[in-house]
């Protein structure tokens, strides 16, 4: 890192305009050579400085000799110390010396007489007849010469000089030998400036010549008035730029053609509901759609190049990429990355050149997975419209016998309260029998026309909880709830929401025998796009999960079928009436299962767009007083119920088997200042005027009156909404004795209420 860095900035600095380079080259080369000549001349200075400064001392120290000599063969050592004062600046100290080494004179008179015994100077009781440099440094220069008279060595002049002036003079020439290198570098670069800017400034003209037909200036241009090669080099140039504008004048005509066809063939594919594939003469993928994308597994981007059998492969070998054949194809379609196949339907065809050559091939095919769930839920529809109608008129004519016999066996057990214990259980287990003949009925009527919900706003999680928990209880299975703590409240009839939950819970108990774990979940979920036959909205999503046996595939395909079952004993409604109520209430279910992993029923309910209601406080009852009710209905056993059920409870009771009559009984009930109490109508009398004619000509009479609407088949909008049809309540067929007893009580119970308007018709 830490080398790599200055090279990138010696790289940046020297390769990035050829301007600086031609500059920082002079400029560097004026340094090297300016320096090596200062260095040159600073080494010549300093050697003849030096030369001169031992020559002026070996002077010095042969005059001090030649002139000390008689002196020293005196022994007059006091005339000889005026000899060694003679005046110098860079004299550091001269002195006479014997051939032992002492001093005779001295330019500092305290050492004369005294012996040198330093290592420089005994070097001169070993030397010879001839001056001697004892010291040569930078800063001192020592000689001794010798003192001969008549041949012979008497004595030693020495003399010793301080070089400082040198120094001095060395450093001199130092400073004016930078400053000249200085001068020169600054008269080389600004040479080479001009020399570079009259070079390149014309370099630079091209260069953003260029830059700008890259950004996209065709038009631009900068020819030079040159007759050099920069000339030759800029016509160049612009001849090139010339025949690439027109090169690419052609080409971007050619491409936008090129590309305005190929964008209306994308736009034409990626807006088609098909996936489509196109390949070359040799198989391979040249094209996929996003809709083929989607199906097969493949980007466009990993499929291009590929054989298409393996883009679109096939459970079944397919050859139709080599010879189509006629009409379409139904084939099980493997997507990457999973072995759930997907039902599709394809065609083939060939894709011809201009001479009429194939070129390649094209497929065309769509998910057909809807289509056939559509199907198999339209045959199933069909099969539960032709069961209901069927069931919907036994259950209405069944609903009316059972009433009978319910509300008899009813009183037949308060008559045998006071007999036989004997005859008391068996008209109980009668009872009981009668009550599942009810419930039966029931689930045939709520997937029949009628039996249609009643809906209100209502919370889930209550719900779930209280039939889950209760349909468990005893059980070896553990339930695990995730409710989510904002879950919206739904439209629905909790009784039969209740039943959907129940036959859920039961099928999941009985697919774990030997126990296991059930998971209860609701959250809220958005729909945003029309997916039959949930329309776009917000919805409450509720899974029941279990980890039991699992259902096989075969099985899969008739779950919801009316009387299909698989379990000894099993009625086969469960599930049927289960899909019927969801369906009515504008919902969707769906059911995923694997042998051995267990089963997932999950159910969509419309989200309600008010909070439920608040429970009302308990209504304030009245004393249990006589009233008069009226009962029409073309049955005799069931007015017989009625008049006995009630007569026993000390209440008057008027029967009329058509409107007409009913209409009279009450008429003449007001003629003798009484009236009629509560009006328990039949909806629909065969061949006669039912409670739905009867109920405006009764309010017209008495106002106060309180209708009751009753029926055995449940298909009709006032059952599902009585309020809205001038009716207090309702009480469907079959009911008991002691259904109908609670229900006048409860009605006489209440206070006056203004009636509600019939609707107009």
């Amino acid at each position: 890192m830490s080398a790599s860095l200055p090279r990138r900035a010696v790289r940046a600095l020297w390769f990035t305009s050829i301007r600086r380079q031609l500059v920082l080259g002079i400029a560097l080369v004026h340094a090297v050579l300016m320096t090596v000549f200062v260095l040159d001349l600073t080494l010549r200075e300093r050697e003849a400085l030096r030369a001169q400064s031992l020559e002026h001392t070996r002077d010095a120290a042969l005059a001090l000799a030649r002139s000390s000599g008689s002196w020293v063969l005196a022994a007059d050592v006091v005339g000889l110390e005026e000899v060694l004062a003679f005046d110098s600046e860079r004299l550091r100290y001269a002195m006479v010396l014997s051939p032992e080494g002492k001093v005779l004179g001295h330019t500092d008179r305290q050492v004369v007489g005294s012996y040198v015994r330093d290592a420089t100077s005994r070097e001169l009781l070993y030397a010879g007849e001839a001056p001697q440099v004892l010291v040569d440094s930078a800063s001192l220069i020592d000689v001794a010469a010798p003192i001969v008279v008549n041949d012979q060595l008497i004595g030693w002049a020495r003399v010793a000089m301080g070089q400082e002036h040198n120094a001095a003079a060395q450093a001199l020439i130092t400073r004016n030998g930078v400053v000249y290198t200085l001068l020169a570098i600054l008269i080389g670069s600004a040479f080479a400036l001009l020399m570079a800017r009259s070079l390149t400034v014309d370099l630079h003209r091209m260069v953003d010549l260029t830059q700008r037909f890259q950004r996209g200036e065709w038009t631009a241009r900068a020819p030079l008035e040159r007759s050099d090669e920069l000339g030759q080099l800029s016509g160049a140039l612009h001849q090139l730029l010339d025949a690439l504008v027109e090169q690419r004048t052609l080409t971007d005509t050619a491409q936008a053609d090129t590309q305005a066809e190929k964008e209306r063939l994308l736009v034409t594919l990626q807006s088609i509901a098909d996936g489509v594939i196109t390949t070359d003469v040799e198989g391979r993928v040249t094209l996929l759609n996003q809709v083929a994308a989607h199906l097969t597994g493949w980007s466009p981007a990993d499929a291009v190049g590929r054989p298409v059998s393996e883009v679109y492969l096939t459970r079944a070998p397919d050859r139709a990429d080599r010879v189509a054949p006629p009409g379409p194809l139904d084939l099980e379609l493997l997507p990457l990355g999973t072995s759930q196949p997907v039902r599709v339907t394809s065609r083939w065809a060939d894709i011809c050149g201009p001479a009429g050559e194939v070129i390649g091939r094209v497929v065309v095919f769509h998910d057909a997975s809807e289509e056939r769930r559509a199907q198999a839920q339209e045959a199933r529809m069909k099969r539960l419209e032709s069961v209901g109608v069927l069931a919907g008129g036994i259950a209405h004519d069944f609903n009316n016998i059972l009433t009978g016999i319910m509300g008899n066996l009813g009183l037949a057990l308060i008559y045998a309260d006071e007999g036989s214990g004997e005859l008391m259980n068996v008209l109980q287990a009668a009872e009981t029998a009668s009550v599942r003949a009810k419930d039966l009925t029931q689930r045939l009527l709520t997937f029949s026309k009628g039996g249609n919900p009643v809906l209100k706003s209502a919370h889930l999680p209550e719900l779930l909880k209280e039939i889950t928990d209760f349909t468990l209880s005893g059980g070896k299975i553990r339930c695990h709830y995730h409710l989510a703590q904002d879950l919206w409240p739904v439209y629905a009839d909790l009784g039969q929401i209740s039943q959907v939950v129940q036959n859920l819970v039961i099928n999941a108990v009985q697919a774990m025998p030997q126990g296991g774990t059930l998971t209860v979940e609701a959250e809220n979920t958005q729909v945003d796009e029309d997916l039959a036959p949930l329309a776009p909205g917000r919805y409450v999503r509720v899974g029941i999960r279990d980890t039991g046996v699992g259902i096989s595939q075969r099985c899969m395909e008739h779950i919801f079928d009316p009387y299909f079952t698989t379990k000894s004993g099993g009625s086969g409604l469960g599930l049927a009436v289960t899909q019927t109520v969801i369906l009515k209430h504008g919902g969707d279910i769906t059911v995923a299962s694997r042998e051995g992993e267990g089963t997932t029923f999950t159910f969509f309910l419309p989200a309600a767009a008010e909070a439920p209601a608040a429970p009302k406080g308990a209504r304030l009852r009245t004393a249990k007083r006589a009233v008069t009710v009226l009962i029409l209905d073309d049955e005799a056993p069931i007015r017989s119920l009625v008049r006995r059920a009630l007569s026993r409870e000390g209440h008057r009771v008027l029967s009329a088997a058509d409107g007409d009559e009913a209409l009279r009984l009450v008429a003449e009930a007001l003629g003798q200042d009484q009236r009629v109490d509560v009006a328990l109508m039949d909806l629909t009398l065969p061949g006669g005027v039912g409670g739905r004619e009867v109920a405006p000509r009764l309010r017209a009479l008495d106002p106060s009156v309180r209708m009751v609407v009753s029926s055995g088949y449940s298909n009709d909008p006032v059952m599902a909404a009585p309020t809205a049809h001038g009716f207090c309540a309702v009480l469907p067929k079959p009911y008991t004795r002691s259904e109908l007893v609670a229900l006048v009580e409860d009605l006489i119970s209440r206070p006056p209420e203004p009636p509600a308007a019939p609707p107009d018709h």
